[in-house]
């Protein structure tokens, strides 16, 4: 639903690679999982979300397309400070029940000192 790209999964399900399923969330970022079938949600400790910039500046059709792709689009914040400045925020969760924030941000939205 996100676009994550999997790879390693293949060889998950053939039983080459009994560890680990990545999922491409950009060229230079790699997410590791590691399936659980015995996982069960609980306390996240100090973790609180992963945060994610999304190309879409279209807040509405973003919030669109997760509501149709059966995401349940749980907050929605404006003025969010991140990595890129202030931007808007949907938040949702990922099946496993941790959030995940999903960042928009404008074409002017990067700050800096000129």
């Amino acid at each position: 639903m996100l676009g994550l790209e999997p790879f390693g999964l293949e060889e998950f399900h053939r039983k080459e690679r009994p560890i680990i399923v990545s999922l491409r969330v950009t060229p230079t970022f790699i997410l590791h999982l590691r399936p659980d079938p015995s996982f069960e949600p609980g306390s996240t400790g100090g973790y609180d979300h992963l945060a994610l910039v999304v190309e879409e500046t279209d807040t509405e059709a973003l919030a669109e397309y997760l509501r149709t792709s059966g995401a349940e689009v749980e907050q929605r914040l404006e003025g969010v400070v991140g990595a890129q400045g202030e931007g808007e925020a949907l938040y949702i969760r990922d099946p496993d029940g941790y959030l995940i924030e999903l960042k928009l941000y404008g074409p002017l939205s990067l700050q800096g000192d000129g």
